[in-house]
């Protein structure tokens, strides 16, 4: 009678230890599968809901305006995110800022622009030259660049005529005296700049930060 007991396929330890990780690799896969297909659905439906209802990604500001961003694309050749309430826009090969309901921001047309800043500032480019814009198209400064970079920490990387780079502030005028053969964007209270082939990081007065 023990004999039989032991050979029962459900008190035998053998198949008792060979079901135990079938089980745990089917529960697996399921979670596999919710995160590969269930998720990826869930991601792709939040997208179109948020330009249906004319609503930025995250990270980006969210549209006030009357026009959805399906109806600003179908308005422009190319149309990016708002930013400061303007979003940039490209029409006829010329690009310029518009509103929440498509209409210009400012009479003017640029060769290129960029997105409005924390400081209330974007890049643009005429005729090859660079500089900053306010909201109403007028131009922050007189001063013109070969590259301007965009206001971080409300300071701007920008490079002469003659290839020096420094920053700049929000009216112009240099953030330092020294210049650089390359510089990037401020964050977190430093920059990255190039010197004689070695890269180091300064702060916004132009001190070598160690």
């Amino acid at each position: 009678m023990q004999a039989q007991t032991d050979d029962h396929p459900r008190q035998n330890s053998a198949y008792r230890f060979t079901r135990t990780p079938k089980r745990a690799f089917h529960t697996e896969c399921f979670f596999c599968f919710l995160k590969r297909h269930i998720l990826k659905y869930f991601y792709r439906y939040a997208i179109v809901w948020a330009d249906r209802c004319n609503v930025n990604p995250p990270g980006k500001e969210q549209t006030m305006g009357k026009k959805t961003r399906l109806e600003l694309q179908a308005m422009f050749e190319r149309v990016g995110y708002f930013y400061q309430r303007l979003a940039r826009a490209c029409k006829d090969g010329k690009w310029f800022h518009v509103h929440p309901d498509g209409t210009p921001a400012y009479e003017q047309r640029y060769n290129y622009v960029g997105d409005f800043s924390d400081e209330g500032l974007a890049q643009v480019c005429e005729d090859g030259k660079w500089f900053h814009i306010r909201p109403n198209g007028a131009p922050a400064y007189e001063q013109r660049y070969k590259v301007v970079g965009s206001f971080s920490e409300g300071l701007a990387h920008v490079c002469d005529k003659n290839g020096r780079h420094f920053h700049i502030r929000p009216d112009g005028t240099p953030a330092y005296e020294q210049t650089y053969d390359n510089a990037g964007p401020f964050s977190k209270g430093l920059a990255l700049v190039w010197r004689d082939s070695k890269q180091f990081h300064i702060s916004p007065d132009g001190t070598r930060a160690e």
